[in-house]
Parts: structure tokens; C-alpha cells; sequence
């Protein structure tokens, strides 16, 4: 069983929502005994032999600064000539991460040939709502032109089929492409169900790569409209970015852990009472979620995060910030039960089962 898988970046090490994703879904393959062929868009990353465990090859591909009037710079930057000689040379599966590797796909080359998409987000959604954040003028207008170019990208790609990683994404191209073959295939995480700890922890905690400006803007909108006027204590981690320190210095509840490690990151999530997760961009599934809920105690999401994932019965929804106020003052002094913990577990192996989904995906490849 073989099946070429075309990744947008080097998924190790696996230090995002995206990458997690492909690394482990490789692992799954894997370990189902597929013979995975990974082909890796290299740009700020270097190459990985970690990889090279799951797969029956590994080939990379430098990522072109390549602009085009007609494709989203994600895509045309991804074009490779190389890759396509290399597909060319049998007919395995072909399986695109994220409409950024899907320029092969539409090339009308192998005709009968078992291809899929793999939707991470609805691309044009996401670009428009950085643009939206986006105080620097030529970032700004970048974003915008992506978002356009990339809403008629996403209408090219929907006739293929579809594996989205969200339902609401997959409904998206439903009913705005009218894409007929969708298919939900839940996130692979790295994360085990039943580890959470039970009692009650220390902090809120917020979490997130700061180099992203979507959390940067919700690490604001949170500490001056949820977290102000409070006395809980707040512990804000994740990779350094812009501002940060500056937004901090007007909250003296909450303190700044930058660039922790994966096993201080891991100490942060157990040790915390409530979990919050916010985003100006709600597109797709958030992994820090999922983190949260595989390895914390309470957890308040937006609205907009919940919805249509199933994971309402985990996470206490929250539409404003009145509304996440009143659930922290709620949820801090109540421990975290076995009971609680328990119907969790249950939840989330019901639908994130990297072994069920890596079966599942097989069986939509035609392996």
C-alpha cells in the first residue's frame, strides 16, 4: 500500500496545529502499514531525517518566491515541476495537505487516479480576517489580495474530493462552491484521552504562537475585556512575538512565559484551573483547543470554535466577554472531577482516534 502525501511545509518538528496534523497522520499510516511517500515544501525549515521512520521516502522541495496574478501566492510559491516528474513515475494515491499543495491536482495529468484535498481552513476566510487585524498598510493590502486570490482558487479545488478537518469547513465549500464530495476526517493529534489532572489548578492560562497576530490581538482583547478589574492570576505562554511585553505591562495579574519547551508547555497546561481560548479567526479546528482538552482541567472557547465540532459537551461555550467572565468566576473554585474527566475521555476517543481515522482515510484513498 502506497500513497504519496504532498505536505505544505517540513512537518517536524510538529510545533503547530498544521504540522501536528500531517505527522501524525503519517505515524497513523504508518503504523497501518502504508508506505508513505512525503513530499515536503521547504522554506524556514530544515530538512528532517526524523521523518524518514514513517515514510518509504522523503523529498523536499524549495518553496518559490513566485508571485502570480492568478494563483494565491500560497500555491504558486508551491508549484514544482519536479514534483510532477516525480508523480508522473507511478500511479499511487495522491494526497494534497491543504489547498496550498493542490496546483498538481487540477494539472488534468492522471486521469482515473485516486487523488484527495486535505482542508485544513477555509483559506480566503482566514486571509481576510489577518487582513481585517493587520495595522502595517502593505501587510494589509497583501492579505486582501490573497483572500480574493484565494476565493478563486478554493472554487477551482472544490470539485475534488474533499477531507476537512472541521465540519464547518467542510460545510463552507458546500455551500459556497456547492462541492459535492466532502468528507469529515477529524484532526490527528499528539495527545492521549483520560491524562487530565483532576482538583484544582493554580491559573487561567492562555496559550499561543505571538508571532501570529490573530493572538496577539485576542491575548489583548482578553486581558482588557475579560481578564481586567479580576484578581485571578493569569499565565499568558507561548512563542515570543511583537507587543506582547508591552500588552503585559497593563496587566500586572497576568505574567509572560515565552518560548517554553514542549515539557515546561506540557507542565503549564496540567497545572492550570481554567483554560481560555479565543480567536479573531475561527476558521477550522484549533489544536491549542484540543491540547487544552486532552491535557487540562476547565476550558471556555468562543462560540464560534464549538461550533458544529461536537465538542460542546467539553468546553464551556462563550459568546462575549461578560460571558467569559461569568464562566471563569464560575469555573474557579470548582475542582476538576473524575466524573468530569471521565466524559471527557469518552468524547474525545469517540472522534480522535488516530488509528479509527488513519483507517478511515485508507479506505477513502483505496488502500
Amino acid at each position: 500500500m502506497h500513497l504519496h502525501l504532498l505536505s505544505f511545509t517540513i512537518p517536524y518538528p510538529a510545533d503547530f496545529g498544521g504540522a501536528i496534523d500531517v505527522l501524525e497522520k503519517i505515524k497513523a499510516l504508518h503504523a497501518e502499514g502504508v508506505r508513505v511517500h512525503l513530499h515536503c515544501f521547504r522554506y524556514n525549515r530544515p530538512e528532517a531525517p526524523e521523518l524518514e521512520q514513517y515514510c518509504a521516502e522523503v523529498r523536499y522541495y524549495k518553496r518559490q518566491t513566485r508571485f502570480s496574478l492568478t494563483l494565491p501566492y500560497i500555491v504558486s510559491s508551491r508549484v514544482s515541476m519536479d514534483l510532477m516528474g516525480v508523480l508522473d513515475a507511478d500511479d499511487y494515491p495522491i494526497l494534497a495537505e491543504g489547498v496550498h499543495t493542490a496546483y498538481a491536482l487540477l494539472q488534468g495529468r492522471w486521469p482515473g487516479r485516486v487523488m484527495a484535498l486535505r482542508l485544513h481552513n477555509v483559506e480566503t476566510n482566514y486571509y481576510a480576517n489577518l487582513a481585517a487585524l493587520e495595522k502595517a498598510a502593505f501587510k494589509r493590502s497583501y492579505y486582501r489580495l490573497e483572500s480574493w486570490l484565494l476565493g478563486n482558487w478554493e472554487r477551482k479545488v472544490s470539485g475534488l474530493p474533499l477531507l476537512a478537518i472541521h465540519p464547518g469547513v467542510g460545510t463552507y465549500f458546500q455551500q459556497h462552491y456547492r462541492s459535492g464530495q466532502v468528507t469529515y476526517l477529524p484532526a490527528f493529534t499528539s495527545y492521549a484521552p483520560g491524562n487530565n489532572p483532576t482538583g484544582r489548578g493554580e491559573y487561567v492560562l492562555f496559550h499561543g504562537d505571538f508571532s501570529v497576530v490573530d493572538n496577539v490581538e485576542s491575548l489583548r482583547w482578553l486581558l482588557e475585556e475579560v481578564g481586567r478589574g479580576s484578581d485571578l492570576p493569569w499565565v499568558v505562554a507561548g512563542r515570543r512575538g511583537q507587543n506582547v511585553e508591552q500588552i503585559l505591562k497593563a496587566h500586572p495579574y497576568a505574567r509572560l512565559v515565552a518560548d517554553p519547551g514542549a515539557e515546561e508547555m506540557e507542565t503549564l497546561i496540567r497545572e492550570a484551573q481554567v483554560h481560555v481560548v479565543h480567536s479573531f479567526n475561527p476558521e477550522g479546528i484549533k489544536i491549542k483547543l484540543l491540547h487544552a482538552l486532552f491535557a487540562g482541567r476547565h476550558c471556555i472557547a468562543q462560540e464560534a470554535l464549538l461550533e458544529g465540532t461536537g465538542l460542546e459537551e467539553t468546553c464551556r461555550p462563550a459568546a462575549n466577554a461578560m460571558a467569559f467572565k461569568t464562566q471563569l468566576d464560575m469555573l474557579w473554585a470548582l475542582p476538576f472531577t473524575e466524573e468530569e474527566k471521565k466524559k471527557r475521555t469518552e468524547v474525545l476517543r469517540a472522534q480522535f482516534d488516530n488509528r479509527a481515522n488513519a483507517r478511515k482515510l485508507m479506505a477513502l484513498m483505496g488502500l
